[in-house]
């Protein structure tokens, strides 16, 4: 039956509706059809329902039929965003039952709310030249946006929608929500929600899940470079949240400088025999959490990070994933941000971009506490086998399959196979059958009394 709630249309007239949230397990196309003695339709919103503003963050279907007491509607709809399903009747003053039957490629969670149980958070400030500054856009070392920090806290896991403001029209606003900590120096770290409202176009809010008992932090910088402007941001769930102003650490700073020469150590970097020269650093992780290296205003410079260890005849193994943040001065810095965890060898590695470079170097870190780079070479020795990125490390003795693993086509027949295979093939063939004769000369000699006595110079064939 709809519900005894109403908003006004634009003609001012009285609409009967019901909210619905819809929350997805898996993003994919989902259908929804209604069904209704009356006329029904429906629209869906993300994240939050304005029933005072109904066109605000509504989404466009990506299609839709409707005849009289049926209305069918398909939409995209994501993993771990919220939707709003908003019910009512195409005319004013109507009721009646109705019933919403979903298709897609998962599971659907459909639950009735009431849109005027959302309790509102507001926040108010301004953005000026007192304020810190940063670069969270490119990995640019000159901080040119003015930012304020933002402590967020909820009692209760949800979803909440956070709205944002400025008083002068011609300013736009950027939402970033971390979670844990937030470091300048480290942007991109703990981040979960990047939101622009720089133009006419963009939803002047977001919205996002929380968890209770979780510390997140919401950073307000503007759009362009060294803008100062009166700001206001308003929170609004089913649950109270609290917004308080912080002042964020800029992280820990260490760094360790040194040069590429001829006497450094060289590795095949991409497995095509061009060489590079390398130095390799162990870091000492004392706190898990994200960690930022900066190689400075060196466009020569390039940095991977190992777990454990380091192979240079295998570079590809134990590579951790690090991600390198684009610059929008044509990449002549290089900034990257990786999550390392506490009791774990981490190896970096310094190399260059071109081949046989050698030049001098300086790595910043930004953590959550001093990290150490030490200097350090791998002295250990291993009996490998193999061919270039290919290598495996063998203990003591060498089979067949070693030494011929590199000859051999795959998916190929035996006629096909290079000469040194097919003599090994037959090799092996003849070891196999001379070894199944003498397991039956060694059966016929010993069953027999007088061949165990005499021989009959059967065992001795084998």
């Amino acid at each position: 039956m709809m519900s005894p709630v109403t908003f006004e249309g634009r003609t001012g007239s009285k609409y009967y509706y019901e909210t619905i949230e819809v929350v997805t397990t898996k993003s994919g196309v989902y259908t929804v059809v209604i069904d209704g003695s009356f006329d029904p339709i429906f629209y869906l919103y993300k994240g939050y329902f304005d029933r005072l503003n109904t066109a605000h963050s509504q989404m466009d279907p990506t299609t839709a039929y409707s005849d009289r007491n049926h209305f069918n509607v398909t939409f995209e709809l994501l993993i771990d965003t919220r939707y709003i399903l908003v019910v009512t009747t195409a005319n004013p003053g109507v009721i009646g039952p109705f019933s919403i039957t979903l298709f897609g490629s998962s599971t659907v969670q459909l639950e009735r709310i009431h849109i005027e149980r959302f309790i509102e958070s507001k926040y108010t400030s301004a953005l000026s030249k007192a304020h810190a500054k940063y670069y969270a856009f490119s990995c640019d070392f000159v901080p040119e946006y003015y930012y304020e920090a933002i402590q967020i806290n909820v009692n209760k896991s949800d979803f909440y929608t956070v709205f944002g403001s400025v008083a002068n029209i011609n300013i736009g606003l950027v939402i970033f929500i971390y979670k844990g900590d937030f470091y300048a120096q480290i942007p991109r770290g703990n981040l979960i929600v990047q939101h622009d409202i720089c133009t006419q176009l963009d939803l002047g809010h977001t919205t996002t899940k929380l968890l209770a008992n979780i510390r997140y932090i919401l950073v307000i910088t503007t759009c362009s470079p060294f803008e100062t402007v009166d700001f206001s941001i308003k929170a609004l769930g089913r649950n109270n949240v609290s917004l308080r102003h912080i002042d964020p650490s800029l992280g820990i700073h260490s760094n360790y400088s040194s040069e590429l020469t001829t006497k450094s150590q060289m590795y095949d970097k991409n497995c095509i025999r061009s060489y590079y020269y390398y130095e390799s650093l162990r870091l000492t992780i004392p706190i898990d959490g994200y960690y930022a290296f900066s190689t400075g205003k060196s466009s020569d410079i390039n940095i991977d990070l190992y777990k454990n260890h380091f192979d240079p005849l295998n570079p590809r193994q134990n590579l951790v994933p690090i991600v390198r943040h684009g610059c929008s001065n044509g990449d002549r810095d290089g900034r990257y941000t990786v999550h390392l965890e506490f009791d774990t060898i981490y190896i970096l590695l310094v190399t260059t971009s071109r081949s046989m470079r050698m030049t001098s170097f300086l790595i910043d870190v930004y953590g959550l506490s001093n990290i150490t780079l030490q200097y350090f070479v791998d002295n250990s020795t291993y009996c490998y086998v193999g061919g270039a990125c290919n290598i495996q490390v063998k203990s003591i003795g060498l089979t067949l399959d070693d030494i011929l693993r590199l000859e051999v086509n795959r998916n190929m027949m035996i006629g096909d196979q290079p000469l040194l295979i097919k003599i090994s093939t037959a090799f092996a063939t003849i070891m196999f059958i001379t070894g199944i004769m003498n397991s039956l000369c060694s059966i016929l000699t010993f069953q027999n009394g007088k061949s165990r006595t005499v021989g009959c110079g059967l065992y001795l064939l084998a």
